[in-house]
C-alpha cells in the first residue's frame, strides 16, 4: 500500500525514470547471465572438442601404427619368400623406412597426454617391440643370405617370434583403439548432457527474465498511465495557476501603472544614451504627450525643456558613471506654453536583473507652491522677528519707564524707613514696599519670559554656594508668607556638595517660583525644599514638596503653559501672572535640565528639578568639624524635622537622641546624669501643647543641669524673640532654615558659651563666617551723578552720601559733559535715556575728551538703566561705559559697584538697615 501510494504521489520524474532504468538493468542483467551461461557452455564444448581431437589423434596414430605394423608384417613375409636380391634390398629399404615411420609415430603417440591404462598398453607394446624387433632383424638377415638353412631358420624365427609378436602388437593396438573409441563415446555423451543442462538453465533464466521484464514493463506502463493522468491534472492545475498568476501580474502591473499615474510626482527612466524608456502620465503631460508610450525612444532635446538638455544629460551621465544618486536638488524647468516650474529632482542609477547600470531613474515634483510658501514664510518670519524686536524694544522702553518711577518709589520708601515713624506710618510704608516689590516682580516675570521666548537669556557660569542660595530663597518666601500654619523644611543632604558652577540668580529664581507656587496651594502642613546630588552622571536634584490641595490629573498636561494656572480661584488669593511655572520650565530647559511634577489630588504635590551642574572647589575655611562629639538631645514633635536634622547632626559627629514629646525631656536629662550627661539640648519653638519658655525655666532651675547648653529652634521667629529666650537662659537662637555650616558653627560656639554672654544668633554666626563685605565700606570719592529724574537724584545722592562719596548732579548729558571738563571725577553714574543729550552720546564725548588729554586718565562710567537686557548692556559697553547698575537699585548695589571700580576703601560702615 505504501509503495502504491508512493507511486501515485511521486512526480513523473521521480518514479517513471527509475522504473525505466530498472527495466533496462533487468535486460542487461539477463543478457549478462545468458552470455555467462553461453560462455560456460562454449567452454565445456571446447573442452570436449579438445579431448575429442586428442582422442582422435591418438586413434589416428594407433591406426597408423597398426597399419605400419601390418605393412612390416607383409614386407617381412615377402622378404622371406623372395629370392631376388634386388627385391630384397628394396624391401629391406622399405622395412627400414617403415621402421622409421613406426618409431616416429610411436614417439608422437608418447608425446600426447596418456592416461594410466594407455601408458600400460604402450608399455606392453614396448616390451613386444623389444622382443620382435631383434628377431625380425635376425630373420631378415638370414633371409638375405640366400641359404636354405638360413631361410628355414628365418621362417622359424618369423613364425615363432615375429608373427606372434606382431599379432600381440596388433591386439594391443586394437585395445588402444577400442579404448579410445569408448572414451570418445563417453565424451560425446557427457557433452550432450552438459549442453542439454545448459540449455535448460538458459531457458529457465530466459523465462525468469522475461517474466521480470513483463512485470516491470507492466508496472512501467501502469505508472506511465497514472503519470499521464497526473501530468494531465498537473497541467490543468499549472494552467490554472498560470492564469491566476497572469491575472495577478496584470493586476499588479495595472496597479503599478495606476500608482505611477496617480501619485503627484513625475517619474521617468532613461537608457545610457539618454533615450526615454518610460514615464508616468504626469511627466508625459509636462512634455506635451497624451500617453507615456509616445515618449519611448525620445530624448530631452525633443522636450519643451530642450534648451537645458545638455545640462540634464551631464547630470544623467554623472549618476550613471559614478553609480551614486543625486537627491533633493531643485531646478527650474520650462513646461508647456512657456510655464516655468520649480522642480525638486531625484536621480538614481537604473539597474537590470544582474545589478548592472543600464540607465537612470528619476523623479521630479513641482515645488513651486511650496517654494512660494517658503518665501512667504521667510518674509513672515522676518516680519515676526521685526515684530519681536519691536516687542523687545517696547518692553525695554516700558521697563525703563516703569522702573524709573519704581526706583523713586522704592528708594524713597527705603529712605523713609530710616526715619522715625509711627506704627501706622510703618504699616503704610510696608504696604508701599510690598506693593512696589510685587509690581517689580510682575515686571521682572514679563521681561524674563520675553527674553526666554526670544532665546536672549544668557546664563552665567560662576562658583556659588548652593546651600546659601536655597536658604535665602526659603527665607524670602517664608518671610512673605503670612500663614503661620505652614512649616518650611530645608532638607539639604549632608553629603551633598555646597559649591557648584552655574548661574545662582537663575537657580534662585527657579526655587522662589516653585516655593511661591507651593505657598499658593498650601493652607497648612509643610513645604519642603530637598536637595540631593548624584556624581555619575553629575546631576543635582531639587525637590519642592508641599501638603497643599494637589493638582488634578487633567491640569498636569498644561501646567507649564504660559498664562495658565491650575486653579483660578485659589491662586486669586495671592494673584500672579501665570508665568512663574512657564518661566521656570524654560529656565530648566535652558540649563539642559528637566522638570517633572507628581501630585496626589487633595494631599499635595512634588516638583522635581534635575540640573547637570558640576561641583566647584569649596573655600578651605567654609566649615570646620566639631572639636568634640557632643551628646545632643533634639526635641521636636514634627517627624519631618527629626528626619532632616538627625542625619545632619550625626554627620557632624554628634551623638543625637531624638524625642517627639517635650514631657519626656526632664526625665531623659536626669537619667543621663548618672551615665553620660547631655551637653546640648535643642528645643523646637512651636511644639503643640508645650510652653518652651516654661520648659527652659524648669531646666535652668535644676542646678545639676547648669553645664547643659540650650538652643531654641524656630521655624518662623519674630523680632524680640531672641531677647526673651536670652532672659530665660538659652545659649543660642537659630532658624530652622539654616545652612549646614551655620548650624555646625553654632554648636561649636555653644560648647564655649559662658553664662552672661550674649545669646548666639544666626547673625553673629554669619559675621564669624563671612569676610568683610565690600558694601560695608566708606569711599572717599568724587562722583558725578547724571540723572534727569528728581526723585532718583535725591535717592542716589542719599545713598552715595551714606557711603562717604561727594556728589555732583547733572540733569542731562550736555550738563554732564560740561562738568566733566571742569572737574576731575573718580566715577560717573550715567543714566542712559535723558532729554537734550542721552547717556550714550555723553559717554562717547567724554571718552574723546580723555583721548585728547596727555595723561591718558580713564574715569569709570557706570550706566544707570531700567533695561536689564543683554542688548542694553552691550550698547552701554559699545558707547564706552564700564559697568551697568539696573534700576531700581539699592544701597548695596551702588556700594558693590564702587568697590569694583574704586581702590580707596576706608573703615567699614554698617548699612544692614538699608535696603
Amino acid at each position: 500500500m505504501r509503495l502504491t501510494h508512493w507511486f501515485r504521489q511521486a512526480p513523473y520524474s521521480t518514479n517513471i525514470i527509475p522504473l525505466v532504468i530498472l527495466v533496462i538493468c533487468g535486460f542487461i542483467t539477463l543478457i549478462l547471465l545468458l552470455s555467462r551461461l553461453h560462455a560456460e557452455q562454449l567452454t565445456d564444448l571446447a573442452e570436449v572438442v579438445d579431448i575429442g581431437e586428442l582422442e582422435s589423434q591418438k586413434m589416428r596414430l594407433n591406426s597408423e601404427l597398426m597399419e605400419v605394423a601390418r605393412k612390416r608384417y607383409r614386407l617381412t613375409s615377402k622378404l622371406i619368400d623372395t629370392r631376388d636380391p634386388f627385391e630384397q634390398d628394396e624391401i629391406n629399404m622399405q622395412l627400414e623406412n617403415e621402421a622409421g615411420s613406426f618409431a616416429s609415430l610411436r614417439q608422437q603417440l608418447l608425446q600426447l597426454e596418456l592416461n594410466a591404462q594407455e601408458s600400460a598398453i604402450l608399455e606392453q607394446q614396448g616390451k613386444v617391440v623389444e622382443t620382435i624387433l631383434p628377431a625380425s632383424r635376425q630373420a631378415i638377415e638370414l633371409a638375405m643370405n640366400g641359404e636354405d638353412a638360413d631361410d628355414l631358420r628365418a621362417r622359424q624365427i618369423l613364425f615363432d617370434v615375429v608373427f606372434p609378436g606382431q599379432t600381440r602388437m596388433l591386439d594391443l593396438f586394437s585395445q588402444l583403439i577400442s579404448l579410445e573409441q569408448k572414451r570418445i563415446e563417453q565424451l560425446a555423451r557427457n557433452s550432450y548432457l552438459s549442453v542439454e543442462k545448459s540449455q535448460q538453465h538458459t531457458s529457465l533464466l530466459i523465462m525468469i527474465g522475461l517474466i521480470s521484464i513483463i512485470l516491470l514493463s507492466a508496472i512501467v506502463i501502469w505508472r506511465i498511465r497514472n503519470t499521464q493522468q497526473d501530468l494531465l491534472e498537473s497541467h490543468r492545475n499549472l494552467e490554472t495557476q498560470v492564469q491566476q498568476r497572469t491575472g495577478e501580474l496584470r493586476k499588479a502591473q495595472s496597479m503599478l501603472t495606476s500608482v505611477l499615474n496617480t501619485i503627484p510626482v513625475r517619474v521617468f527612466w532613461k537608457d545610457q544614451q539618454g533615450h526615454y524608456l518610460g514615464a508616468n502620465t504626469l511627466y508625459a503631460k509636462d512634455a506635451g504627450y497624451l500617453s507615456a508610450d509616445k515618449m519611448i525612444g525620445t530624448t530631452d532635446d525633443e522636450m519643451p525643456w530642450g534648451a537645458r538638455a545638455d545640462q540634464y544629460r551631464e547630470e544623467d551621465l554623472a549618476v550613471i558613471n559614478s553609480g551614486k544618486p543625486k537627491l533633493n536638488y531643485t531646478a527650474k524647468i520650462m513646461g508647456l506654453a512657456g510655464k516655468t516650474m520649480r522642480m525638486e529632482i531625484n536621480k538614481v542609477p537604473l539597474l537590470d536583473d544582474d545589478q548592472r547600470i543600464i540607465g537612470v531613474l528619476g523623479t521630479s515634483q513641482d515645488v513651486s507652491a511650496r517654494h512660494a510658501a517658503e518665501e512667504k514664510l521667510k518674509s513672515a518670519i522676518s516680519r515676526a522677528e521685526q515684530a519681536n524686536q519691536a516687542k523687545s524694544e517696547f518692553l525695554a522702553t516700558m521697563s525703563h519707564e516703569i522702573r524709573t518711577p519704581m526706583n523713586a518709589v522704592l528708594g524713597m520708601a527705603q529712605l523713609l524707613e530710616d526715619t522715625e515713624l509711627s506704627d501706622e506710618q510703618k504699616d503704610y510704608l510696608n504696604t508701599i514696599k510690598h506693593s512696589g516689590n510685587g509690581l517689580l516682580s510682575i515686571i521682572n516675570d514679563i521681561l524674563d519670559f520675553s527674553k526666554l521666548e526670544a532665546d536672549r537669556c544668557q546664563l552665567e557660569r560662576i562658583s556659588f554656594n548652593l546651600e546659601r542660595v536655597c536658604q535665602e530663597s526659603m527665607e524670602l518666601v517664608a518671610g512673605n508668607s503670612k500663614r503661620q500654619s505652614i512649616e518650611f523644611l530645608f532638607d539639604y543632604d549632608p553629603d551633598c556638595p555646597r559649591y557648584f558652577l552655574g548661574d545662582p540668580s537663575r537657580i534662585r529664581q527657579i526655587m522662589i517660583n516653585l516655593l511661591s507656587n507651593a505657598v499658593k496651594f498650601t493652607e497648612q502642613g509643610y513645604i519642603r525644599l530637598g536637595l540631593d546630588y548624584q556624581a555619575e552622571p553629575q546631576q543635582l536634584r531639587i525637590d519642592i514638596e508641599d501638603t497643599g490641595i494637589g493638582i488634578q490629573e487633567h491640569a498636569l498636561e498644561h501646567l507649564f503653559d504660559k498664562f495658565t494656572q491650575a486653579d483660578q480661584t485659589t491662586t486669586r488669593i495671592y494673584g500672579g501672572t501665570g508665568l512663574g511655572l512657564a518661566i521656570t520650565h524654560k529656565l530648566v530647559r535652558l540649563m539642559q535640565g528637566d522638570i517633572e511634577v507628581t501630585s496626589n489630588f487633595g494631599k499635595g504635590s512634588t516638583f522635581s528639578v534635575r540640573l547637570p551642574l558640576p561641583v566647584a572647589d569649596a573655600p578651605t575655611n567654609v566649615t570646620r568639624n566639631l572639636q568634640q562629639s557632643p551628646r545632643i538631645l533634639f526635641v521636636d514633635d514634627n517627624e519631618k524635622f527629626r528626619d532632616i536634622f538627625a542625619p545632619m547632626l550625626r554627620h557632624m559627629g554628634a551623638d543625637v537622641t531624638m524625642l517627639a514629646n517635650a514631657d519626656q525631656v526632664m526625665d531623659h536629662l536626669s537619667q543621663a546624669l548618672d551615665t553620660k550627661p547631655y551637653q546640648i539640648t535643642i528645643l523646637d519653638q512651636n511644639m503643640a501643647g508645650t510652653n518652651v519658655l516654661q520648659l527652659g525655666e524648669q531646666i535652668r532651675r535644676d542646678p545639676r543641669l547648669d553645664p547643659l547648653k540650650m538652643m531654641i529652634f524656630s521655624a518662623a521667629g519674630e523680632k524680640g524673640d531672641s531677647a526673651e529666650y536670652a532672659r530665660i537662659g538659652f545659649d543660642a537662637y537659630l532658624s530652622k532654615l539654616c545652612r549646614y555650616e551655620v548650624l555646625q558653627s553654632m554648636l561649636s560656639m555653644m560648647l564655649l558659651h559662658k553664662p552672661g554672654q550674649p545669646i548666639i544668633t544666626q547673625h553673629s554666626i554669619e559675621e564669624s563666617l563671612q569676610s568683610a563685605q565690600s558694601n560695608d565700606q566708606l569711599f572717599q570719592a568724587n562722583v558725578l551723578l547724571v540723572e534727569d529724574m528728581l526723585p532718583n537724584q535725591i535717592i542716589a545722592r542719599k545713598i552715595l552720601s551714606k557711603i562717604g562719596a561727594e556728589v555732583d548732579i547733572a540733569g542731562n548729558g550736555q550738563e554732564a559733559v560740561e562738568l566733566f571738563q571742569q572737574r576731575n571725577y573718580d566715577l560717573v553714574l550715567m543714566d542712559c535715556r535723558m532729554p537734550i543729550m542721552d547717556g550714550y552720546q555723553a559717554t562717547e564725548i567724554m571718552r574723546r575728551q580723555e583721548a585728547q588729554q596727555a595723561a591718558g586718565r580713564h574715569v569709570p562710567i557706570i550706566a544707570l538703566t531700567a533695561n536689564s537686557s543683554k542688548e542694553e548692556r552691550e550698547l552701554c559697553i559699545e558707547a564706552g561705559m564700564d559697568d551697568v547698575v539696573t534700576k531700581p537699585f539699592k544701597q548695596a548695589d551702588i556700594a558693590n559697584c564702587l568697590q569694583r571700580w574704586l581702590t580707596t576703601p576706608v573703615e567699614p560702615l554698617d548699612i544692614s538697615s538699608v535696603g
